[in-house]
């Protein structure tokens, strides 16, 4: 309670307690079996696994696998390039992924993180691997008109059209506020443009690390739920995920292998690379393109 900086009011303390005790229990057993990745009690240990996926995933129940607005976007032509890609790629040590904010922020933005992470690092491969941090409250706040529910959950692609038509500012002059607020976006201070995304072929993985290699992070869908809320170290693979019911945004920004595991890195953790689309990390994924 103290590491984690919470208390508790004297009705919901036991509850509290209770959930933490299951979810110890659950920890204990998956470390103890034969798993490629550890658990660990964490800030989430107080929560059961439907108040988890209620409070810090996208809520937004199945995704919709429909491109949006044809005219801005393309498919990925995995033709366009001959050349072998690397055993690995990793885009966080080439300094073009910046840190998620530590945030209990009560709000539904992981769309929002992955949408803008991911233009922001292509923002930056773009001028020479300068990192510009952007505005991911301008998305949160300004996106309703392409399909978003700004603290109440959004769609990756909706969020690349809204930077396509309007850009980004930085998220020095439009900080993050951890709640929707209306839209104070202006165009005198935009930072950054984009011309269209890209989408990779559905359940694809070879076509997505292709992607990853060739062109920077990419931003992705996964089944948060069960296990996944205590990850602390390894590559995560669980059998019981699904690869349709996505409940939350990531940005994967490379990938490798790990004691004979294969991986993608996303910004905190390494999910199961090649192993059945498995949480659903190459249903539905997309970049965006920087308007040259």
């Amino acid at each position: 309670m103290n590491k984690h900086d919470k208390s508790y009011e004297s009705g919901h303390f036991n509850k509290a307690y209770n959930t933490f005790k299951n979810n110890f229990d659950l920890i204990t057993t998956w470390n103890q079996q034969k798993h490629s990745s550890r658990l660990g009690l964490n800030k989430f240990a107080d929560l059961s696994n439907k108040e988890f996926i209620l409070q810090f995933t996208n809520a937004k129940g199945q995704i919709n696998h429909n491109n949006n607005n044809n005219q801005l976007v393309s498919t990925f032509d995995s033709s366009s390039s001959s050349s072998p890609i690397p055993i690995s790629v990793d885009w966080t040590k080439k300094g073009v992924v910046s840190a998620v904010p530590n945030t209990d922020a009560d709000c539904l933005s992981s769309y929002a993180f992955s949408s803008v992470g991911c233009a922001e690092s292509m923002w930056a491969i773009y001028n020479d691997f300068a990192v510009i941090p952007l505005s991911v409250q301008q998305v949160l706040d300004c996106s309703g008109g392409n399909g978003n529910e700004g603290c109440n959950g959004g769609e990756i692609n909706n969020s690349f059209e809204y930077m396509i038509v309007d850009g980004l500012q930085s998220a020095k002059t439009y900080p993050f506020k951890g709640k929707q607020q209306k839209c104070q976006a202006d165009p005198v201070e935009t930072v950054a443009a984009y011309s269209n995304y890209t989408t990779i072929a559905q359940a694809d993985e070879q076509e997505m690390a292709q992607a990853v290699a060739t062109h920077g992070p990419v931003s992705v869908y996964i089944d948060a739920s069960g296990e996944f809320q205590f990850y602390e170290s390894g590559v995560y693979y669980n059998a019981q995920c699904s690869s349709t019911n996505l409940d939350h945004s990531v940005l994967v920004t490379g990938y490798g292998v790990l004691n004979n595991d294969n991986y993608w890195s996303i910004r905190y953790a390494l999910m199961s690379k090649d192993k059945g689309n498995n949480c659903g990390i190459a249903t539905k994924s997309s970049y965006i393109i920087v308007k040259g």
